[in-house]
């Protein structure tokens, strides 16, 4: 099988063990635990599903495709490059993000939503389960769809493709939706200028 045909399957693959983790994970828990609420036990080990899934794609990599997890090459620049870097992409989200969440605000009239305060409740005084979630949301989304399905998508179709993925969460609002938009959007840019900073 050539090269492209492994990082289409590979990208298929991907998807296909997040789309099975995210609608089977919780009912999976649910009869495991034998009970139907929402625990910060049972979102822990949603997250380690996630990191499985991390690692089942990193073994493809390295096992089926026999090629670096992240194709792209370094590129080397100074250390202020990287500081005005983080700076300038703090603000193009920072200041995009709360432009776009006035917009919404004034156009609709949402609320927040019931399963946003839900989790609150699970993350409330629960620092470790916190830090993991942040830490499952940066790094697993990242190397998954920017470092590992991006890289394969622009090497299968071609330099130019505009795309940014981004998974959509149920309990969000349009005005979250927007801020991630944004945020991707500004990265996107700002990759597609400097090609392997992000």
């Amino acid at each position: 099988m050539s090269l492209n045909g492994k990082y289409s399957i590979g990208i298929v693959l991907t998807f296909a063990l997040l789309a099975m983790t995210m609608l089977y994970i919780f009912p999976f828990l649910n009869s495991l635990f034998e009970t139907k609420t929402l625990t910060a036990e049972k979102f822990f080990y949603s997250r380690v599903a996630l990191w499985f899934v991390l690692i089942i794609t990193f073994l493809y990599s390295f096992l089926i495709e026999k090629n670096s997890f992240l194709l792209w090459k370094e590129r080397k620049y100074s250390f202020l490059f990287y500081i005005g870097s983080v700076i300038s992409l703090y603000f193009i989200c920072a200041f995009g993000g709360a432009f776009l969440n006035v917009l919404v605000k004034i156009a609709t009239q949402e609320k927040f939503s019931g399963k946003l305060l839900q989790m609150t409740s699970l993350f409330k005084n629960n620092y470790l389960l916190i830090i993991f979630t942040c830490l499952t949301a940066g790094v697993v989304e990242e190397l998954l769809m920017r470092g590992y399905i991006q890289t394969r998508v622009e090497k299968n179709l071609c330099k130019s493709v505009f795309w940014n993925y981004n998974f959509r969460h149920p309990f969000w609002n349009s005005s979250q939706h927007l801020r991630n938009d944004w945020s991707g959007l500004g990265a996107f840019l700002y990759r597609r200028r400097f090609c392997d900073v992000l």
